[in-house]
């Protein structure tokens, strides 16, 4: 996996395996999703409706909560939804519970002690996973558009509506990074609590 900063950073899954279970599943979270950490560390419970085109739910995070103001509609492949699966019944109101920063010493320790690069032309923070997402859908074919929809890079004058193929292609979309080869372990480590200390998958 490859997190980009000013500089690109090849990321090893040793940085994963030294984050704190929650924050773990935070980050697997992210990746899959491209979600900023203020969206992330604010994720309703309230958010979450279901989605008759889709048949399952989906996360619809208000527009004081995105970085451009419009509200987003989040699609979940399987991964992320098997991470908020596992949330469920841990805190009443927050997906994650009470997190102040995602970008914490946590994170800051287990970035170094995974030897990742510490320079100042590095981005180091949380914000990566986002590139990475990203990334992510670029190698997997996904077309610019669709990655800019799943993003949400959305003027703030524009409120962008999704038809029901169109979700449905998003959906699709986000279905391409899951890893196929280990998606059983990681699933197995997904529906694992909140807490646990387990390792994360071999892949992300």
């Amino acid at each position: 996996m490859e997190l980009w900063g000013h500089s690109s950073v090849h990321i090893n899954n040793r940085l994963f395996d030294l984050l704190p279970g929650r924050m773990r599943k935070m980050a697997l979270f992210a990746v899959n999703t491209g979600l900023r950490e203020r969206s992330l560390i604010n994720l309703h419970w309230s958010w979450e409706i279901e989605n008759d085109t889709l048949g399952e739910s989906v996360f619809e995070i208000p527009g004081k909560f995105m970085k451009n103001g419009r509200p987003m509609t989040l699609p979940l492949n399987r991964l992320a939804r098997q991470v908020i699966e596992s949330m469920r019944g841990y805190h009443h109101d927050f997906v994650f519970g009470k997190v102040h920063q995602m970008t914490n010493n946590s994170w800051t320790k287990a970035w170094r002690e995974a030897g990742l690069p510490n320079g100042a032309e590095y981005v180091k923070g949380v914000h990566n996973l986002r590139h990475t997402f990203g990334k992510r859908l670029r190698d997997a074919g996904v077309d610019e558009r669709d990655i800019q929809d799943l993003l949400h890079h959305v003027p703030r004058n524009v409120t962008r509506l999704y038809s029901a193929p169109e979700l449905r292609h998003l959906r699709a979309c986000v279905e391409h990074i899951v890893p196929k080869p280990s998606l059983q372990t990681v699933g197995q480590w997904a529906q694992s609590g909140p807490m646990t200390s387990s390792a994360p998958p071999a892949q992300l």
